[in-house]
């Protein structure tokens, strides 16, 4: 398995992408994420993305469909790394996640706290 759920608090999915993401993870991970959703509304993501991970070209796909699908009901996803292209991935990804009303934002590994913060915070802020 490539990533595995580390916690699920208060609408918030931490998430550790540990390997390569499979078109079977990003599935069952999609089916985590909507369970959540009708459990709770709207949920916030909080993602650690370690050094040498890899999407299967299938579970990207997956992962954007999933994305448009469930995307109205994520209010904010935090991506944690030290891998600078995640920065700009996160950055060009904007005209996306803001079609969707979804906040999004990159912190390094030394942020993590900050990141914890910004994505807490979400939970005090219905109107987004």
């Amino acid at each position: 398995m490539g990533y595995k759920i580390l916690d699920i608090d208060n609408n918030i999915v931490e998430i550790d992408v540990i390997d390569t993401i499979t078109l079977e993870d990003e599935l069952e991970l999609l089916s985590k994420l909507e369970n959540e959703i009708k459990n709770n509304g709207k949920i916030n993501i909080l993602i650690h993305l370690e050094k040498n991970i890899n999407f299967e070209f299938k579970a990207a796909v997956e992962d954007f469909k999933g994305f448009l699908k469930l995307g109205e009901k994520i209010e904010k996803i935090a991506i944690i790394s030290n891998q600078k292209i995640w920065n700009i991935i996160t950055t060009f990804s904007k005209p996306l996640t803001s079609f969707k009303h979804i906040q999004s934002k990159f912190f390094l590994e030394d942020e993590t706290l900050e990141a914890w913060e910004w994505i807490k915070d979400s939970n005090n802020n219905t109107n987004l």
